[in-house]
């Protein structure tokens, strides 16, 4: 194994660790949610449906997120065509969660830290799924 293709399992362990996380959160009662709003200094989280809605489902989404990373994991070279498509795509990820965090006035803490960390992360990504090489193909083998 060579270091870029442990450096890439490493790294999907750890966002498929990072993101399985949110999973529970899709179960939170709404109060544990409404508290956890407050003490990140956002104030009352508005009970309505679409808020419900919209946490819930986010962590669901994550959640997934976190399968499809373990799932890629356990086979890094012969998954790295489709790593070498979604990192990229994660690090641009990334920098619109900073430009979505700063529209919609969230504090400077979370704002330079969610977009800017997730874009340096899968970059990082991005770069070790460049120098793994992929499985040899089926179809060339011949």
């Amino acid at each position: 194994m060579t270091h870029p293709e442990t450096l890439l399992r490493v790294l999907l362990y750890l966002s498929a660790a990072a993101t399985l996380l949110a999973f529970p959160c899709a179960l939170l009662p709404v109060a544990w949610m409404d508290w956890t709003h407050r003490q990140l200094g956002l104030g009352e989280l508005p009970a309505t449906p679409i808020v419900i809605y919209m946490a819930r489902s986010l962590s669901l989404m994550y959640g997934m997120h976190g399968v499809l990373m373990l799932v890629l994991a356990g086979d890094v070279r012969r998954y790295v065509p489709l790593i070498r498509v979604l990192a990229p795509l994660m690090a641009g990820f990334g920098v619109a969660m900073t430009l979505v965090d700063w529209d919609a006035g969230l504090p400077w803490y979370w704002t330079a830290a969610e977009g800017p960390s997730i874009a340096l992360f899968y970059g990082v990504m991005t770069w070790a799924a460049g120098r793994v090489p992929p499985e040899p193909s089926a179809r060339g083998a011949a």
